[in-house]
Formats: structure tokens, C-alpha cells, sequence
């Protein structure tokens, strides 16, 4: 750090997809190859290939003066190329070691294909049914969410998250982002401090008790303040409060939506964020574009609740460029950029995740009554009704981003 400049420590908070020629918001488009030659670029999401992230790594080294790597995350929630059920039914198992397993045949999967970090475990609780991603997580319960979390973890990371077949572990969302009113996304989450404390803080615990290595923040309010711009539950309750070393990053385009959440213009959102405890900014750049700015004259914003001299701003740099530049040093990107991206890397065997697959799906059917219907006899007539008995993709269930709709044996066809 000592020998970076201003610029190259910024351009270690940017979190950007994959993908040249990409649109970040409504912003014009921007070339990702011009951002990793220039060292404008700390990780990348959403690689599909070893190929394609061992490219962008040697591009992102040719372009930084001291060398410094990319690391490549993505979102890993109910298995990666091999499909387990959704996290809301492997939360019916109430199996700690099954959950183990699954996410670490996904992290050997993921890391198979360059990947360092995977956004999960998803360990927001959920009580409305009308917040539309309750089947990413574990359901209603603290104590059970928390064992998810912990076992998740350990399945991810093992003992070393950048160990062979291993990859560092997000929680996520940071906080509350499942309870927000009337189910509706992003909008505010109004609690006391018991229920934070005693029921959507608890998992978020169990997970960094068990050594997960990074957290995401969330997009909702929690009692008005934004979570992109909240303080006293990053710095403070996570950080202070439960002794997270680790690197917390701001979901898709977070901080520029600190702006609509009515949090200031985007230099006074982005030093909110900074401040908050967001150490990189996910695809919306406005830390690359602001912060320089920001560093040669502060901020002074009361009506927005803060005031930020110039050498404070750059102080907030140094802490964010730190914390990625441990993280890295921890996945052991550091002293091996190319760590764990051997082109002969091989994934684990598809047959045995298949199998513990149809373990997990027969662990997590829950049959409330057997009322003579099962087992079926030869001579009983099924119907099947309407189009997901022929469907493929649906079978995937949501959110999973790295599954293939030509390995789903349908419904119809199974019977």
C-alpha cells in the first residue's frame, strides 16, 4: 500500500461484471478491458469458464504497475453447474452435514472454474410471503438459519478458504433485507432493536463465528437509514460487535442507489457508503468516478448528517484498500495470482453430485399425510396438470445461474 497511488488503491474497490462493452446502470457503456489495463478494476462476477477468468487475470496484471490481482466471485445459491433443491427445502432437512456437503461440492465447482468468492450463503429471514425471495433462504427461524449459516460456511471454506476445491463464503443480505414492509423489495424494514438483535442478527453471527470471509450488504432501510450508508450496524454491531475482519461488499449498483433512497447526490452517497464500512462498490463505479473528487476536497453535507475533511476521505481509501487487499491475501491471491486456475484444473465428478443431489431432494421433501396414496401402485392413474410438468428450466428453481436446462429430466418424463 505504501508504494499505490491514490488512483490504484480506488481502483481496488471496484467490483465489476464480466463481460466487455458492459452497461453499468444507465451510464454509458464502458469497456471492461480499457478499466483491468488501466488497474481500475479490484474483482470481477459473473465469469462462466476457467478460460475466460484466467484471461481476465493476465489482462488485469499486464495493466497494474505493482502486479496486484483480480479476484472472480459469483452467485453460488443452491449449487453452482450441479443444481441441489432450493435453500427454503434443504432448510426442511434440518441436516447440518447434508447443507456441508452441498455447498462444498458447489465450492469445488465454482473454484474449478477460477472462482474465488461465492455470494452465499443467503441467510435472510423471512416471515411475509409476499417478499419475492423467500425461496433463496433458510424460512422463518433464527436458530435454524444459523445453523444453516455455520454449516454453509464450513462447506464453502472448509478450514481454509483458499485451499484447493475451496472458496471464500458472503453472507448475505446484511440485514433485515427479508422483512421489509408489506414483502415489498428494497423498501424499508422497520424494527425495534430486540428483533434485529434476537432474530435477523443471530445468523449473521453464527456465520462470521464460523470464519466466513466476506459479507454483502442489503438494499433495504432498516428503521429509514439504508444499509449502503449504515454505520452503526457495519462498523458497529458487525465489525465492533461481533469481531469481523473481513471485506464487505454492496450488492448490485448499492451505493448508487443510496441517491433515490434519498441519502444526498452521489458524492455524498458515496462517502456515506465509505464511511458506513462498504468496502467495494458493485458494478455502479461511482466510487472510481467520486472518490477522487472527494479526496482533494472532503465533503460537507449537514443536512445528509455528515461532514468529511479531505485527509478523513483519504483515510477511509486506505482502510477499504486494505481490507481487499487481506482478502486477497488471504484467498492466497497475493503470493500465486494464478492460485487454484491451473488450466488443468478439473471439477468434481457431475455423477456423484447428481447423486448427492437426489440425496438432498429426498431429504428435503416434507410429506405432511400419507393417507394410502404412497407408495403408488401400477395400477393408479396420475394426472399431471399444466405447462412445469413438461418444464425444464423452472426445475432449476430460481436463482440458479450456472445451471443447465438440458440436464433437468421433466417431470412427465420421470413418471
Amino acid at each position: 500500500m505504501a508504494r499505490m497511488t491514490l488512483a490504484e488503491k480506488i481502483g481496488q474497490l471496484n467490483l465489476m461484471p464480466a463481460g466487455e462493452g458492459l452497461l453499468t446502470g444507465t451510464r454509458q457503456p464502458t469497456s471492461l478491458a480499457a478499466r483491468l489495463e488501466n488497474g481500475q478494476v479490484g474483482a470481477i462476477f459473473g465469469t462462466k469458464s476457467l478460460a475466460t477468468a484466467r484471461a481476465m487475470q493476465e489482462r488485469a496484471l499486464a495493466g497494474s504497475r505493482l502486479g496486484i490481482p483480480l479476484f472472480f466471485a459469483e452467485d453460488v445459491i443452491h449449487g453452482h453447474r450441479t443444481v441441489f433443491p432450493l435453500n427454503i427445502g434443504l432448510a426442511c432437512s434440518w441436516d447440518m452435514d447434508l447443507i456441508a456437503a452441498t455447498s462444498a461440492f458447489a465450492a469445488a465447482e465454482a473454484a474449478a472454474e477460477g472462482l474465488h468468492q461465492v455470494y452465499a450463503p443467503m441467510i435472510d429471514i423471512s416471515r411475509d410471503a409476499r417478499w419475492g425471495r423467500v425461496a433463496e433462504g433458510p424460512g422463518e427461524d433464527p436458530l435454524l438459519a444459523s445453523r444453516i449459516a455455520a454449516a454453509a460456511v464450513r462447506g464453502f471454506q472448509g478450514n481454509d478458504p483458499g485451499g484447493k476445491g475451496r472458496v471464500a463464503a458472503c453472507l448475505k443480505h446484511f440485514v433485515a433485507y427479508g422483512a421489509p414492509e408489506s414483502g415489498r423489495d428494497y423498501d424499508n424494514a422497520a424494527l425495534a432493536w430486540e428483533d434485529l438483535l434476537t432474530t435477523y442478527l443471530p445468523p449473521f453471527a453464527a456465520g462470521v463465528a464460523a470464519g466466513a470471509a466476506s459479507v454483502m450488504v442489503a438494499f433495504n432501510a432498516v428503521n429509514k437509514l439504508p444499509m449502503h450508508a449504515n454505520a452503526p450496524l457495519i462498523e458497529g454491531w458487525l465489525r465492533a460487535g461481533t469481531g469481523f475482519d473481513g471485506l464487505v461488499v454492496s450488492d448490485y449498483t448499492g451505493v448508487a442507489e443510496l441517491s433515490p433512497h434519498g441519502m444526498g447526490p452521489p458524492p455524498v452517497a458515496v462517502a456515506r457508503a465509505l464511511h458506513a464500512g462498504v468496502d467495494m462498490d458493485m458494478v455502479g463505479e461511482d466510487y472510481l468516478r467520486e472518490l477522487p473528487g472527494l479526496a482533494q476536497a472532503g465533503v460537507t453535507a449537514p443536512d445528509a448528517g455528515i461532514s468529511l475533511s479531505a485527509s478523513q476521505i483519504t483515510a477511509l481509501i486506505d482502510r477499504a484498500c486494505r481490507r481487499v487487499l487481506c482478502f486477497k491475501q488471504r484467498l492466497g491471491l497475493l503470493a500465486d495470482p494464478f492460485r487454484g486456475m491451473a488450466r488443468s484444473a478439473r471439477p468434481p465428478s457431475r455423477i456423484k453430485g447428481r447423486a448427492l443431489a437426489r440425496k438432498a431432494a429426498a431429504r428435503a421433501a416434507v410429506l405432511l399425510k400419507n393417507d394410502g396414496l404412497l407408495p403408488l401402485s401400477p395400477q393408479t392413474r396420475v394426472a399431471l396438470i399444466g405447462p412445469f410438468a413438461a418444464d425444464r428450466a423452472n426445475m432449476l428453481g430460481t436463482w440458479a445461474v450456472s445451471g443447465r436446462a438440458e440436464d433437468v429430466t421433466p417431470l412427465h418424463e420421470a413418471v
